[in-house]
């Protein structure tokens, strides 16, 4: 009767906290990419953008050398890839910044995909 009833009751309790104590972990970014405020990213695009940071830096009107990569003018980002970047000092455009970037374009801003090569 109710011993049967409360036992039950409690497996399928039990069973509901371990599969949400494993989806919390089983959620996880894949090779590669990094997880950043619950998205994720391909860190090899991370990596281009604190790049392009970095060779700025010589610049009097350079980024913050601590900026965000994420924060570095105009992105667009699909399934964790930066598919658009733009960063311009020009008035004409929508990606108007007020600091520019110099120095090289890193060699390895192209990582054996089309989808972000200088």
């Amino acid at each position: 009767g109710r011993k049967n009833y409360s036992i039950q009751y409690t497996r399928v309790l039990k069973n509901i906290l371990i599969l949400c104590y494993f989806s919390i972990f089983l959620w996880c970014c894949d090779t590669g990419f990094i997880e950043i405020e619950e998205d994720c990213y391909f860190q090899k695009d991370l990596k281009f953008l604190q790049t392009l940071i970095n060779n700025s830096q010589f610049k009097s009107k350079s980024p913050p050398a601590d900026l965000n990569p994420l924060e570095l003018g105009w992105q667009i980002w699909e399934n964790g890839r930066l598919v658009e970047f733009c960063s311009s000092t020009s008035t004409n455009t929508d990606c108007k910044m007020e600091y520019g970037l110099s120095g090289t374009i890193p060699g390895s801003c192209c990582y054996g995909t089309d989808e972000l090569c200088c």
